[in-house]
């Protein structure tokens, strides 16, 4: 390889270093004003639902519980959806919209697995039927599946930043923060969070219930996120 082209080759990489450090750098610049729109309530809630989700995994982590076919189902879709918590709430809160309702659109199809399975009508390979997802998400699921299907040109088109120089007109590839879209998809985010937050909790009182007592720090965490919920604008039942 000539001296000629190793130069080349080298500048290229360290220009695709320095584009990916600039993708993160306005992500983060999106993240701060993502947490203005978001409001302490709706923030309060979310940390208070981890807290929660952690007490109550810590409190038997690694003791055997009562299981049954339908117990381990549920106990790997909550696993899938616990692992993706935090990829959820970057990409909303670093202004990744689209991939955000793809994300959350699994997760609203996680619990109507969850619901199936508590209905004994869950079939393998089938997608999970929405209305048996939590009450009031059926629409949200319709919703995000528009915004995250890349054949609907329109709304990708929406979140993207235009480029404006004369007449010329283009699209950016940096993250643009858009305040009503990124406040919906985090309501979405505590909303699918705080369902998947119960039935944890209902499969942890399947599974020891000799000791629910266990879990009352967790049972007091949830209410308090129910209460800046319901702060927020929430209507909790």
């Amino acid at each position: 390889m000539s001296e000629g082209l190793k130069d080349t080759i080298s500048a290229a990489l360290a220009k695709a270093c320095e584009f990916e450090g600039q993708l993160m750098v306005a992500g983060q610049a999106v993240r701060e004003r993502s947490k203005l729109a978001y409001g302490s309530h709706l923030l309060d809630a979310r940390l208070c639902l981890m807290a929660a989700l952690s007490r109550s995994i810590d409190a038997k982590n690694v003791v055997p519980g009562k299981t049954d076919e339908s117990t381990h189902h549920r106990l790997v879709l909550l696993a899938t959806f616990i692992q993706g918590i935090p990829i959820t709430e970057m990409l909303i809160s670093e202004g990744q919209y689209a991939k955000a309702a793809a994300v959350l659109k699994q997760d609203c199809e996680i619990l109507a697995r969850i619901g199936e399975v508590e209905n004994g009508v869950a079939l393998d390979g089938k997608t999970p039927n929405a209305k048996f997802a939590p009450e009031g998400s059926q629409p949200i699921y319709g919703d995000l599946n528009q915004v995250a299907h890349p054949s609907n040109l329109k709304p990708l088109h929406a979140l993207l930043d235009g480029l404006q120089s004369g007449e010329m007109y283009g699209l950016s590839p940096m993250p643009v923060f858009r305040e009503s879209i990124a406040r919906q998809l985090y309501e979405v985010h505590v909303f699918t969070l705080l369902h998947a937050v119960r039935e944890n909790l209902k499969l942890l009182f399947e599974m020891y219930p000799e000791e629910l007592s266990t879990f009352e720090p967790s049972i007091q965490l949830f209410l308090k996120a129910v209460d800046f919920l319901k702060r927020a604008g929430f209507v909790v039942e």
